[in-house]
């Protein structure tokens, strides 16, 4: 798996039991393992604001078509795809950005960006 700088400073949660407890609601492209994966990523963001849970998980698949307005949200691999997660980590709805696309060493490659409130990427 393709590892940002974010997920390299988040790999002190992979071990984390408290994935198996997250409720995930909507749809998703992403494999089980692709999800666990993700919300690796995202346990940066729950360090960052200092909480120790994310109760749920809404995903929203954005179109084919979906490319984000600000450069530093989009991914230049082909055949990539966008959805929007939004996490409750204690009581605060957070919204992050997922890009997915296929690795070319097999299984699929991913970036994850929080969205700052009140931003639309």
């Amino acid at each position: 798996m393709k590892r940002t700088a974010l997920g390299l400073l988040a790999l002190f949660v992979v071990a984390n039991p408290a994935y198996a407890d997250i409720t995930f609601i909507g749809q998703s492209r992403a494999s089980p393992h692709l999800k666990h994966d993700v919300l690796t990523v995202m346990g940066y963001a729950q360090h960052a604001h200092a909480c120790g849970t994310i109760s749920t998980v809404e995903s929203v698949p954005m179109g084919a078509a979906y490319e984000p307005k600000t450069p530093m949200y989009r991914v230049a691999a082909p055949d990539h795809l966008y959805e929007r997660w939004v996490a409750d980590l204690c009581g605060t709805k957070r919204t992050f950005l997922v890009a997915l696309w296929p690795s070319p060493k097999g299984g699929a490659d991913y970036k994850v960006v929080e969205v700052p409130a009140g931003t639309e990427p």
